[in-house]
């Protein structure tokens, strides 16, 4: 089997995916995913989802420019395809270096067809990438400080974000928070077979 019944009850197909063939993407299976899984494998003092972490983050890459959409469409999305791949603890990632190349790929392919589907315009925009990588990496020196005392285990890490009260929403509300952004910033689909 390569698929995933998701929580609409569509099937996202890894084959298709693999052969560039349409996949189901569905922005309400995002988010509902997303307000599921918990940062950090669960290793934080509250529950703490990734649709709200990507909420924070699309917010701190935005911070201070006049056109906002980009940065917030991106950071809104930039951890999506986990819905579809899960999450792997990037300590893991850097233990399993060089033997992880296939989840990788899958990784990329997986949120280019998202980005294609949901925000057609992101997927060559290599500086609004690269400040969301750094409004993301702010988000996590916040979440650490928050959730974790502080500690960091030797990540090197900018200044934490400022401007962020971590809600520690429950599901529900966090996926709620997540769609509602989305439809802000004009991120919508109704789960078409569009590649």
């Amino acid at each position: 089997m390569s698929f995933a019944n998701t929580y609409t009850g569509r099937i996202f197909d890894y084959h298709a995916l693999a052969e560039g063939e349409p996949v189901d993407i569905c922005l309400e299976d995002i988010a509902h995913s997303l307000a599921h899984i918990c940062r950090f494998n669960g290793h934080c003092r509250s529950f703490y989802s990734v649709a709200e972490h990507s909420v924070w983050v699309s917010r701190v890459a935005a911070h201070g420019l006049l056109d906002k959409r980009g940065h917030s469409r991106a950071g809104l999305l930039h951890d999506a395809h986990e819905a579809y791949t899960g999450d792997m603890l990037a300590p893991l990632q850097w233990a399993l270096a060089g033997r992880l190349d296939a989840w990788k790929d899958l990784c990329k392919d997986v949120e280019l067809r998202i980005l294609e589907t949901l925000a057609p315009g992101l997927t060559d925009a290599e500086e609004l990438w690269g400040d969301v990588k750094r409004a993301d990496l702010a988000v996590l020196a916040l979440e650490l400080d928050v959730m974790m005392s502080g500690k960091r285990n030797a990540i090197d890490l900018p200044a934490p974000a400022t401007g962020v009260r971590i809600l520690f929403l429950e599901p529900e509300r966090a996926k709620s928070l997540l769609l509602e952004e989305c439809r802000h910033w004009g991120i919508t689909n109704s789960g078409s077979n569009t590649p």
